[in-house]
């Protein structure tokens, strides 16, 4: 089974996603407790947008292992992308619960409140994600985000502005950026 599960991640490394698949599935068929080889298979699939594949995937691995943080936030991004906004949630918080140091749940969690338009809970999920990570140039952008639909375009700005400094190839931030300085009417 480690065998199929090394070759799995070779070619997850470089983006070959159906081998990926094919190794984890027998690194499985020898193990089916192989809470590893579930996770990654998962990761494959939600590469290729197959988000229920990678759902059950993610699922199956936290049935074996019910402390997986890691696949707890694989279960909210996978209920992200398929548009289950509350029930992304559910699984950051569960994954916040095992590790309340984690910026990555908090971000997560962030966003997919923000989907549902709870900016205010957004922006306390971003501001968590920024205390435990302050160079995280996406929890500043996605808080620009927030910022921006409640119409604090200067807050907007200023995230934006800081999600530049860390990550200069951040190009939305830009137009985020241009977007929120052309609505508090900063035209030049």
């Amino acid at each position: 089974a480690i065998e199929y599960y090394a070759y799995g991640n070779s070619a997850l490394d470089i983006k070959d996603y159906l081998n990926a698949i094919e190794n984890y599935t027998k690194a499985i068929e020898h193990n089916p407790e192989f809470a590893d080889a579930f996770h990654n298979r998962g990761i494959a699939k939600e590469a290729l947008r197959d988000y229920k594949g990678a759902l059950k995937d993610y699922e199956s691995a936290l049935s074996i292992d019910s402390n997986r943080a890691i696949s707890l936030l694989g279960i909210g991004v996978a209920k992200r992308n398929l548009k289950d906004f509350k029930g992304a949630i559910l699984s950051y918080d569960k994954a916040i619960e095992i590790n309340p140091q984690s910026a990555i749940a908090y971000n997560n969690r962030g966003d997919a409140k923000e989907a549902l338009k709870d900016y205010y809970g957004a922006i306390d999920d971003f501001n968590k994600a920024l205390e435990i990570n302050p160079r995280n140039a996406i929890s500043f952008y996605n808080r620009g985000i927030a910022k921006h639909q409640l119409e604090n375009f200067q807050g907007a700005i200023d995230d934006y502005t800081n999600a530049i400094k860390i990550d200069p190839k951040l190009a939305i931030a830009y137009n985020k950026r241009g977007q929120s300085k052309n609505d508090l009417g900063e035209y030049l």
